[in-house]
C-alpha cells in the first residue's frame, strides 16, 4: 500500500463522522448501560476508531496496516456477535441497530484497505458463531414430536338424559337433612313464645 493511496484518504473521509456519533452516544447512554456485557465492546470499538483515525489523516502505512488487521480479525466480529444479540433485544434494538450501522460502515472501509484479509475476516467472524450445519438443524426439527390421535381415538363419556333428570344421591342425600324434623318444630315454637313474652313484657311500658 502507498502511503498515497485513494483508499486510505476515503477511508479517513469515511470514518471520521463516525467518531462523534460514538463520542455522543457513549455520554448518552454510558451511566445506564457502562454495567452491559456488551458496553465492553462497545469501548473498543471507539479506541479503535479514535487511534486509527490519526494514522489515517498521517497516511502512516505500518500503522495502518496493523490497526486494520486488529480490527478485521478481532473487534469488528466480536462487536458484530454482540451488537446482534442486542439488537434481539426489544428494549434496546434501535440502540444495536445504531451500533450495527456504524459497524457495518467500518467493516467496509476496512476492507477496503485490506482487501486481501477478507476471508480472514470471515473466518474469525465464523469462529464467533455458534457451528449450526443443516444436518443439525433437520436433527432438532424432527426430534420427538409426539404420537398424532386421531379424533376418532378419543371417547368421550356423555350423560344420559335419564341420569340428568335423576338427582344425584348426595343431593338427594342433602334434600333429606335439609328437611326440619319435630325437634326442630319445638325449637321453632319455644322461640316464638320468648318473643311474644318480651313484647308483651315491653309494650306494657309504652
Amino acid at each position: 500500500m502507498s502511503p498515497h493511496d485513494p483508499p486510505v484518504a476515503a477511508a479517513h473521509d469515511a470514518l471520521a463522522p463516525l467518531l462523534p456519533i460514538l463520542d455522543a452516544f457513549n455520554h448518552r447512554h454510558r451511566n445506564q448501560h457502562r454495567t452491559s456485557h456488551w458496553w465492553s465492546q462497545f469501548n473498543i470499538l471507539r479506541r479503535s476508531l479514535r487511534n486509527l483515525l490519526p494514522h489515517l489523516r498521517a497516511r502512516r502505512e505500518n500503522p495502518i496496516l496493523t490497526r486494520s488487521r486488529w480490527l478485521s480479525r478481532h473487534a469488528i466480529p466480536q462487536c458484530y456477535l454482540v451488537f446482534s444479540q442486542l439488537t434481539a433485544d426489544n428494549q434496546y434494538a434501535p440502540l444495536g441497530l445504531l451500533l450495527l450501522s456504524v459497524l457495518a460502515r467500518l467493516s467496509a472501509e476496512i476492507t477496503a484497505l485490506l482487501p486481501d484479509e477478507k476471508p480472514r475476516a470471515v473466518d474469525a467472524l465464523a469462529r464467533t458463531t455458534p457451528d449450526v450445519t443443516l444436518s443439525s438443524l433437520t436433527q432438532d426439527h424432527d426430534a420427538d414430536r409426539g404420537t398424532a390421535i386421531s379424533r376418532h381415538d378419543v371417547v368421550v363419556k356423555y350423560d344420559r338424559p335419564e341420569d340428568l333428570e335423576k338427582p344425584s344421591k348426595s343431593k338427594a342425600v342433602k334434600s333429606k337433612s335439609a328437611k326440619p324434623g319435630k325437634g326442630d318444630k319445638k325449637q321453632k315454637k319455644a322461640s316464638s313464645k320468648k318473643k311474644d313474652e318480651f313484647s308483651s313484657l315491653f309494650g306494657s311500658l309504652s
